[in-house]
C-alpha cells in the first residue's frame, strides 16, 4: 500500500469515529506543521480543569465527568482494532497511537460535555507526509 493510500486509509477511520479529532486541514513544509480543526469552545480537559480551580469552582459535575470518560473510552476503542500489535524494528507503517499518551491536554471538550481524543498520530501523519502515489 503506499503512502497516500495508508494516509486515506486512517483519514477514512478518523472521519467515521465520532469521539476521535476531526481534522480539516493538515500542511506540512519541512518544518513547518499545521492542523486546521473545527473549535472547541470548552478547549482541552486540561484548560477546563485549571480554568475552574483557578476560580475556586468545583471542577466537574459527576454527570459531565461520566460523559468525558465514556467518550475517550470510545475515541481509544475505536482505533484499538485497527492497530495489532507488530515487530517494532520491521514496523514501517503509519499507525494510530492507541494508548501510548492520552492526557487530560488531548482530549478536546465541547459545550455539551462530549470530549474527542486528540493526541493518536498526527505527527506520523505530518512527519512521513508524501501526497504523491507514484
Amino acid at each position: 500500500m503506499s503512502l497516500g493510500e495508508e494516509l486515506r486509509s486512517l483519514l477514512g477511520l478518523v472521519e467515521s469515529a465520532n469521539n476521535l479529532f476531526q481534522s480539516q486541514l493538515i500542511y506540512t513544509q519541512k518544518r513547518i506543521k499545521f492542523v486546521v480543526c473545527d473549535y472547541y469552545p470548552m478547549g482541552s480537559l486540561a484548560d477546563l480543569l485549571a480554568g475552574a480551580r483557578d476560580l475556586g469552582q468545583t471542577v466537574l459535575e459527576w454527570k459531565q465527568c461520566l460523559k468525558i470518560i465514556l467518550c475517550i473510552a470510545r475515541g481509544i476503542a475505536s482505533i484499538h482494532p485497527q492497530n495489532p500489535p507488530k515487530d517494532q524494528k520491521d514496523h514501517k507503517d503509519i499507525q494510530l497511537n492507541v494508548h501510548g499518551n492520552v492526557k487530560a491536554s488531548y482530549v478536546m471538550i465541547n459545550i455539551d460535555f462530549t470530549a474527542c481524543l486528540s493526541d493518536y498520530g498526527f505527527v506520523q501523519l505530518a512527519e512521513r507526509t508524501e501526497f504523491s502515489d507514484t
